[in-house]
């Protein structure tokens, strides 16, 4: 039998869009990490740190339950922004090859 924690992940309701596409929703204590990868995302494709707060306030509100409060949004998208955009051949990580 699965472990109890693997079934009620599996359990865990998604949203709907009227366009019929699946939307994940963000559980408390996986929001900021969610989040987070989300605006990591938008960085390395070189996103501003408002284009990315902008970004972030609509994936709140759409997927996470309960929605994590504003400034805990600014907090994320300021965050992330500190990071370099990705450049074509540059590394990913410093000391990688």
């Amino acid at each position: 039998m699965a472990p109890t924690k693997l079934i009620d992940l599996c359990q865990k309701p998604t949203i709907t869009t009227t366009q019929g596409d699946d939307i994940t929703t963000y559980f408390e204590g996986q929001r900021n990490d969610r989040l987070s990868r989300d605006a990591g995302a938008m960085r390395r494709r070189g996103l501003s740190e408002e284009a990315i707060y902008a970004a972030l306030q609509v994936t709140n509100q759409q997927r996470c339950q309960p929605p994590l409060l504003d400034g805990d949004v600014r907090i994320i998208a300021k965050s992330i922004s500190r990071y370099e955009p990705e450049h074509g051949d540059k590394p990913r990580f410093k000391g990688a090859i």
